[in-house]
């Protein structure tokens, strides 16, 4: 089964850090939800989530960030997707939005994170 959030490109525009909020809580609210994919759709932004068990194997999501490229060479396209790798976010789909070319990214908490928070809980 698969879940779908429709996301306005001006809600998208005037704020994406909380349209990237709102993904975050529909995915920890149900536990159950994984990305999919993101389908532009006119001035709309479909992102499809797969609605499942949890895996061992799954991740968790600490963040789902919406950011503009720069730029749409090729060359500055790829190392600006690289830059975001290396600081642990995964680039998840890109799409045009307003004048720009923006990208969906997901920060996964990793092991070393999960074991920080749970010792400063302790």
């Amino acid at each position: 089964m698969i879940r779908y959030i429709a996301i306005p490109e001006e809600d998208l525009l005037a704020d994406p850090e909380s349209a990237g909020g709102m993904l975050l809580r529909a995915v920890r609210r149900t536990g159950r939800l994984f990305f999919r994919s993101a389908i532009p759709l006119g001035e709309t932004l479909l992102v499809c989530f797969e609605v499942r068990d949890r895996r061992p194997e799954d991740p968790d999501v600490s963040r789902f960030i919406f950011s503009p490229f720069r730029s749409t060479s090729v060359e500055e396209t790829a190392a600006a997707v690289n830059a975001r790798d290396a600081a642990g976010e995964t680039l998840l789909a890109a799409f045009p939005a307003g004048t720009k070319l923006w990208g969906l990214y997901a920060k996964y908490q990793t092991d070393e994170a999960v074991d920080r928070a749970s010792r400063a809980c302790r």
